[in-house]
């Protein structure tokens, strides 16, 4: 739990050209939250209603993916290369077998006294048009998302402070 709650605190003390929002559902188009040469930490902003992934929206995204509310993935794909922290009265829901895409790399639950699920894909299935939705367990892939919350501190900084 310790670790988790550095995570969250390391997450906002970074620069907001390290940090991405997502305030509301997504439902169309092509969205990129980070790439492979810039990952970032993306926050799914906190609030009392679902955020939505559907219309057949394609939201890619490489780092660090934040998740303190309801997200639904509908007809939409979802790639995302790195880590997934799903915390408070956060859920990743698959609630649609037209759901596609992969989650590349680490998903962690931090749950806080919830008897609610908080990752369920029971209705991924695929549907002709796409492989179901996966989870594909990644090492190398973790450790970059990790790398965007490390910080550098130099020999003088270490024992001379």
């Amino acid at each position: 739990r310790i670790a988790l709650d550095e995570i969250i605190a390391r997450s906002a003390a970074l620069s907001s050209t390290q940090t991405l929002h997502v305030s509301a559902s997504i439902t169309s188009g092509t969205h990129t939250y980070g790439t492979l040469e810039t990952p970032r930490v993306t926050l799914i902003e906190d609030g009392a209603t679902p955020i939505e992934l559907s219309g057949g929206a394609v939201i890619n995204g490489v780092g660090i993916l934040l998740v303190p509310r309801v997200v639904q993935l509908k007809n939409a794909t979802l790639n995302w290369r790195g880590l997934v922290l799903i915390m408070g009265d956060g859920d990743v829901r698959v609630a649609d077998a037209a759901a596609c895409g992969q989650i590349l790399g680490s998903v962690v639950i931090r749950d806080d006294a919830s008897i609610d699920r908080k990752f369920d894909l029971d209705r991924a299935g695929g549907t002709g048009s796409c492989a179901p939705f996966a989870v594909n367990y990644s090492c190398e892939t973790t450790i970059r998302s990790w790398a965007l919350l490390s910080q550098t501190v130099s020999w003088t900084e270490k024992f001379d402070g």
